[in-house]
C-alpha cells in the first residue's frame, strides 16, 4: 500500500485510491469533529462535523418547504450530513484553492475537485448513501451556502464572502460552536437516526 494514512480507528486507507470497505462512519465523524472550518481562520474553534449537522438540518427544512415526500427529506438530510465527508481523509481545503490544486493519482493527474469527487463516490458506496442527483446537489449546495453566510457572520469574517457569487441570507439563529467531542457525538447520533430512517 502506497500513500496511505492511518485513520482514527486504526484502519489504513489510501485517500487517493480508496475502497468502499475502507470507509467507517466512526472515522468520518471523529476526523470531521477534529477539523476546524475556514482553514482555522475562525474567532473560535468550529468543527466541520458541527457544520455538517447544521447543513443537514437546513437541507431538511428546504426539502419540507418544497413539499418533498418524507423519504426525500430524509435522503437530503443524510446527503447534507455527509456532504463534506471527503474532508475526513483529504482535509478541509478552502474553496478558492480546490480548483487550483492538481494531484497525481492512480488515475493520472487530477484536480483536487476531481480526486475529491472520486473519493465521495467511494464513500457513497461504502456507507450506502442515497444517490446525489443533480436536483439534490442543488439543494445541498444552497444549504451549504446558507451556513457559509451564517458562519461568516458568527465565527469568521463577513468580508470572507465578498467574492462569493451565490451568497445566501444567513440563518436568524446565531451559531454558538460546540466542543469537538460534542460535535462528534451529535454527528454520530444524527447519522444513526437518519440511517435507520433510510433503511425503513
Amino acid at each position: 500500500m502506497k500513500n496511505w494514512i492511518m485513520t482514527y480507528s486504526g484502519k489504513p486507507i489510501q485517500p487517493l485510491d480508496p475502497a468502499p470497505g475502507d470507509i467507517l462512519i466512526e472515522d468520518v465523524a471523529h476526523a470531521l469533529a477534529m477539523t476546524c472550518r475556514w482553514a482555522g481562520h475562525c474567532h473560535t474553534y468550529y468543527s466541520v462535523a458541527e457544520h455538517s449537522v447544521r447543513v443537514s438540518e437546513v437541507c431538511g427544512n428546504l426539502a419540507r418547504a418544497l413539499r418533498y415526500p418524507s423519504y426525500q427529506v430524509t435522503e437530503l438530510e443524510m446527503l447534507g450530513l455527509m456532504h463534506d465527508a471527503t474532508e475526513a481523509y483529504l482535509g478541509d481545503i478552502p474553496r478558492p484553492l480546490k480548483s487550483q490544486f492538481k494531484l497525481e493519482t492512480p488515475r493520472g493527474l487530477e484536480t483536487f475537485r476531481v480526486a475529491e469527487d472520486h473519493l465521495y463516490r467511494v464513500i457513497e458506496v461504502g456507507l450506502g448513501l442515497p444517490v446525489l442527483t443533480d436536483e439534490y446537489e442543488k439543494i445541498v449546495k444552497q444549504a451549504d451556502n446558507i451556513l457559509l453566510s451564517t458562519e461568516a457572520r458568527d465565527v469568521a469574517h463577513n468580508q470572507s464572502l465578498d467574492h462569493e457569487e451565490d451568497r445566501q441570507e444567513p440563518l436568524a439563529a446565531e451559531i454558538d460552536p460546540l466542543h469537538w467531542k460534542a460535535a462528534r457525538k451529535i454527528f454520530m447520533l444524527r447519522y444513526a437516526d437518519l440511517r435507520n430512517k433510510v433503511l425503513q
